[in-house]
């Protein structure tokens, strides 16, 4: 398989600086897609090979931060081969097992993720605790009058995948593009919606998670948290750290309220393909 990883990162570049090694190793191609503006993003992304598209699609008609726009422009430039990621420039990749093979075409995938969130937890993880740190919990699912629904209001059962700190799916079967908003806070789960709820699952790889930095659920409008000034990961000794989690596997934890065939596939417990 040929995966291309798209990274979207305005005034992130503290951030990318971290996870961009990682990602080089994960994904077959990388691109990076910043403002005009932002002149350090570019270096950070040259530094480690990798291209960077610089774009005004953001503030597109008056835009605040229109990423969805953003990032059709880097899906344009990249033109993917086979399989696409999109994810957040604050997402630390875990090394994934070496099965590739797994990953179903017609699928979504998304992964649980870690919050590392201050400087102060990034160097415990520095110091061999990546695994200690928590999860950050699944958007939540609520049962209305009109059926079961993530967040209250997407018309959904499945939460899977809707986030857009990490979506992995086979361009070459769902060629599809972002819809364009004013702000970053629904490009992504209205791209996940158009896979129903028994196609988006957590990739089939054991106890797989990557790591979050920063806050969550902020910064949509841009970046308005703190920049962080701390030392890169060493990736071999992630490495390790990710060989010695993934051989106990631990089941994740239930998700509550799901209908039960997704529910199950969810929990590793059987995949359904339709």
């Amino acid at each position: 398989m040929h995966l291309t990883a798209i990274i979207p990162c305005v005034n992130y570049a503290d951030y990318l600086q971290l996870t961009l090694p990682a990602a080089t190793r994960f994904a077959d191609k990388v691109l990076v897609v910043t403002s005009l503006a932002d002149r350090v993003t570019p270096d950070i992304a040259a530094d480690h090979g990798v291209d960077c598209v610089a774009t005004d699609e953001w503030y597109k008609n008056g835009s605040v931060f229109n990423k969805g726009a953003a990032l059709n422009r880097a899906i344009a430039v990249a033109a993917p081969k086979d399989w696409i990621l999109l994810m957040d420039a604050d997402i630390l990749l875990m090394p994934p097992p070496d099965n590739w093979h797994v990953l179903h075409k017609k699928m979504m995938y998304g992964v649980r993720r870690r919050d590392i969130g201050n400087p102060e937890q990034w160097q415990r993880c520095l110091d061999g605790c990546w695994y200690d740190m928590p999860y950050i919990p699944l958007p939540p699912i609520k049962r209305t009058p009109k059926g079961l629904k993530v967040w209250a209001y997407r018309k959904s059962g499945n939460p899977i995948a809707m986030q857009g700190y990490f979506q992995l799916w086979h361009w070459r079967t769902n060629p599809h593009t972002l819809k364009e908003h004013h702000t970053a806070a629904v490009y992504d789960s209205e791209l996940a919606e158009r896979w129903p709820d028994h196609l988006r699952h957590f990739v089939p790889w054991t106890n797989y998670s990557v790591m979050h930095m920063g806050q969550a659920r902020v910064n949509w409008e841009g970046r308005t948290t703190e920049h962080w000034a701390v030392t890169p990961p060493d990736l071999e000794a992630i490495e390790v750290a990710s060989a010695a989690w993934h051989a106990d596997p631990i089941p994740p934890p239930p998700i509550k309220h799901m209908p039960l065939t997704i529910r199950a596939a969810v929990e590793g417990q059987t995949w359904h393909y339709r």
